[in-house]
Protein backbone atom coordinates (compact mmCIF):
# COMPACT_ATOMS: atom_id res chain seq x y z
CA UNK A 1 0.00 0.00 0.00
CA UNK A 2 2.97 2.39 0.62
CA UNK A 3 3.97 2.34 -2.98
CA UNK A 4 0.57 3.08 -3.89
CA UNK A 5 0.80 5.98 -5.98
CA UNK A 6 -3.13 6.68 -5.26
CA UNK A 7 -1.97 6.94 -1.47
CA UNK A 8 0.86 9.47 -2.47
CA UNK A 9 1.04 13.24 -2.52
CA UNK A 10 3.31 13.99 -5.23
CA UNK A 11 3.63 16.89 -7.79
CA UNK A 12 1.49 20.31 -7.92
CA UNK A 13 -1.98 18.95 -7.54
CA UNK A 14 -0.94 17.44 -4.00
CA UNK A 15 -2.57 20.56 -2.14
CA UNK A 16 -5.71 21.28 -4.20
CA UNK A 17 -8.14 19.36 -1.91
CA UNK A 18 -7.58 21.98 1.10
CA UNK A 19 -7.56 24.65 -1.90
CA UNK A 20 -10.93 23.75 -3.28
CA UNK A 21 -12.35 23.50 0.21
CA UNK A 22 -10.92 26.92 0.98
CA UNK A 23 -12.15 28.18 -2.44
CA UNK A 24 -15.64 26.42 -2.27
CA UNK A 25 -15.98 28.15 1.90
CA UNK A 26 -14.70 31.82 0.38
CA UNK A 27 -17.68 31.36 -2.28
CA UNK A 28 -20.38 30.41 0.43
CA UNK A 29 -19.34 33.42 2.81
CA UNK A 30 -19.25 35.84 -0.58
CA UNK A 31 -22.80 34.33 -1.16
CA UNK A 32 -24.19 34.70 2.17
CA UNK A 33 -23.28 38.14 3.07
CA UNK A 34 -24.32 39.75 -0.85
CA UNK A 35 -27.39 41.61 -1.73
CA UNK A 36 -30.11 40.01 -3.76
CA UNK A 37 -29.46 40.95 -7.61
CA UNK A 38 -30.96 44.28 -7.73
CA UNK A 39 -31.01 43.91 -11.48
CA UNK A 40 -33.73 41.06 -11.08
CA UNK A 41 -35.62 42.58 -7.93
CA UNK A 42 -38.94 43.74 -9.38
CA UNK A 43 -41.14 46.46 -7.79
CA UNK A 44 -44.77 47.76 -7.45
CA UNK A 45 -45.79 50.92 -6.45
CA UNK A 46 -48.94 52.60 -5.63
CA UNK A 47 -50.53 55.79 -4.52
CA UNK A 48 -53.85 57.42 -4.46
CA UNK A 49 -54.87 60.66 -5.82
CA UNK A 50 -58.10 62.52 -6.78
CA UNK A 51 -60.00 58.66 -6.40
CA UNK A 52 -57.47 56.86 -9.16
CA UNK A 53 -55.16 54.16 -7.96
CA UNK A 54 -51.92 54.79 -9.80
CA UNK A 55 -49.16 51.99 -9.79
CA UNK A 56 -46.37 51.64 -11.39
CA UNK A 57 -43.75 48.45 -11.46
CA UNK A 58 -40.05 48.07 -12.33
CA UNK A 59 -37.53 46.08 -12.30
CA UNK A 60 -35.51 49.27 -11.57
CA UNK A 61 -34.32 50.99 -14.14
CA UNK A 62 -36.31 48.92 -16.46
CA UNK A 63 -40.17 48.74 -16.77
CA UNK A 64 -42.36 46.18 -16.37
CA UNK A 65 -44.10 45.15 -19.48
CA UNK A 66 -47.66 43.75 -19.19
CA UNK A 67 -47.17 42.60 -16.39
CA UNK A 68 -50.40 40.84 -14.61
CA UNK A 69 -51.68 43.05 -11.60
CA UNK A 70 -54.35 41.66 -9.25
CA UNK A 71 -55.87 43.45 -6.56
CA UNK A 72 -57.40 41.32 -3.58
CA UNK A 73 -59.48 43.00 -0.40
CA UNK A 74 -58.62 41.59 2.95
CA UNK A 75 -60.89 38.47 2.39
CA UNK A 76 -58.48 37.92 -0.50
CA UNK A 77 -60.95 38.55 -2.84
CA UNK A 78 -60.13 39.60 -6.36
CA UNK A 79 -61.40 43.62 -7.11
CA UNK A 80 -60.11 43.87 -10.31
CA UNK A 81 -57.37 42.47 -12.77
CA UNK A 82 -55.13 43.81 -15.38
CA UNK A 83 -51.58 44.63 -17.16
CA UNK A 84 -49.34 47.05 -16.89
CA UNK A 85 -48.18 48.99 -20.09
CA UNK A 86 -44.82 49.68 -21.63
CA UNK A 87 -43.70 52.29 -19.42
CA UNK A 88 -45.05 49.67 -16.33
CA UNK A 89 -47.99 51.51 -15.47
CA UNK A 90 -51.23 50.56 -14.36
CA UNK A 91 -54.34 52.38 -13.03
CA UNK A 92 -57.83 52.55 -11.98
CA UNK A 93 -60.55 53.95 -10.15
CA UNK A 94 -60.71 53.73 -6.43
CA UNK A 95 -63.43 50.66 -6.48
CA UNK A 96 -67.05 52.48 -4.64
CA UNK A 97 -67.84 49.46 -2.69
CA UNK A 98 -64.48 49.64 -0.43
CA UNK A 99 -64.60 48.54 3.08
CA UNK A 100 -60.46 47.53 3.60
CA UNK A 101 -57.31 47.77 2.39
CA UNK A 102 -56.74 46.37 -0.88
CA UNK A 103 -53.27 44.39 -2.00
CA UNK A 104 -52.06 44.79 -5.25
CA UNK A 105 -50.48 42.25 -6.50
CA UNK A 106 -47.65 42.13 -9.53
CA UNK A 107 -46.59 38.99 -11.25
CA UNK A 108 -43.82 40.04 -14.05
CA UNK A 109 -43.42 36.04 -15.27
CA UNK A 110 -40.75 34.00 -14.40
CA UNK A 111 -40.98 33.73 -10.56
CA UNK A 112 -40.47 38.06 -10.35
CA UNK A 113 -43.46 39.06 -8.06
CA UNK A 114 -43.84 42.15 -5.95
CA UNK A 115 -47.28 43.45 -3.89
CA UNK A 116 -48.38 46.85 -2.08
CA UNK A 117 -50.52 47.84 0.45
CA UNK A 118 -52.82 50.40 0.30
CA UNK A 119 -54.58 51.04 3.12
CA UNK A 120 -58.39 51.94 3.33
CA UNK A 121 -57.34 55.45 5.02
CA UNK A 122 -55.15 56.21 1.91
CA UNK A 123 -58.28 55.29 -0.16
CA UNK A 124 -60.99 57.14 1.27
CA UNK A 125 -58.37 60.33 1.82
CA UNK A 126 -60.04 63.46 0.81
CA UNK A 127 -58.26 66.94 0.89
CA UNK A 128 -55.55 67.95 3.08
CA UNK A 129 -55.40 64.71 4.66
CA UNK A 130 -54.86 62.93 0.92
CA UNK A 131 -52.37 65.53 0.11
CA UNK A 132 -50.10 64.48 3.23
CA UNK A 133 -50.84 61.27 1.99
CA UNK A 134 -49.69 61.22 -1.41
CA UNK A 135 -46.23 63.18 -0.14
CA UNK A 136 -45.51 60.87 2.54
CA UNK A 137 -46.33 57.95 -0.87
CA UNK A 138 -43.48 59.90 -2.80
CA UNK A 139 -40.93 59.58 -0.40
CA UNK A 140 -41.91 55.84 -0.29
CA UNK A 141 -41.28 55.75 -3.50
CA UNK A 142 -38.22 57.65 -3.89
CA UNK A 143 -36.65 54.87 -0.88
CA UNK A 144 -37.44 52.26 -3.07
CA UNK A 145 -35.95 53.53 -6.26
CA UNK A 146 -33.05 54.61 -4.41
CA UNK A 147 -29.47 53.04 -6.00
CA UNK A 148 -27.03 51.54 -3.30
CA UNK A 149 -24.67 54.29 -2.58
CA UNK A 150 -20.79 54.44 -2.91
CA UNK A 151 -20.06 53.76 0.40
CA UNK A 152 -22.14 50.36 0.09
CA UNK A 153 -20.47 49.45 -3.05
CA UNK A 154 -17.16 50.22 -1.68
CA UNK A 155 -18.16 48.47 1.43
CA UNK A 156 -19.26 45.26 -0.92
CA UNK A 157 -15.38 45.26 -2.61
CA UNK A 158 -13.82 45.54 0.66
CA UNK A 159 -15.40 42.46 1.86
CA UNK A 160 -14.44 40.66 -1.32
CA UNK A 161 -10.38 41.87 -1.03
CA UNK A 162 -10.84 40.99 2.57
CA UNK A 163 -12.21 37.32 2.22
CA UNK A 164 -9.22 36.93 -0.73
CA UNK A 165 -6.90 38.35 1.85
CA UNK A 166 -7.56 36.05 4.63
CA UNK A 167 -7.61 33.31 2.05
CA UNK A 168 -3.97 34.27 0.47
CA UNK A 169 -2.72 34.57 4.12
CA UNK A 170 -4.02 30.52 4.90
CA UNK A 171 -2.56 29.59 1.83
CA UNK A 172 0.92 31.04 3.00
CA UNK A 173 0.50 29.74 6.27
CA UNK A 174 -0.49 26.35 5.09
CA UNK A 175 2.08 26.31 2.47
CA UNK A 176 5.24 27.52 5.12
CA UNK A 177 3.90 24.53 7.62
CA UNK A 178 4.16 22.26 4.62
CA UNK A 179 7.44 23.10 3.69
Amino acid sequence: MKNNPMNQKTGQGADAGPRIRLALLALILILMISPPAWAHKVYVFAWVEEGVVYTESSFGDQPVHGGAIEVVDKEEQVVLRGKTDDQGKFDFPVPSTVTSDLLIKLDATMGHQAWWTLTQAELTAAGEKAEQQLGEAMTKKAALEAKPSMAAVATGIAVIFFICGIAAFINKKRKKHNG
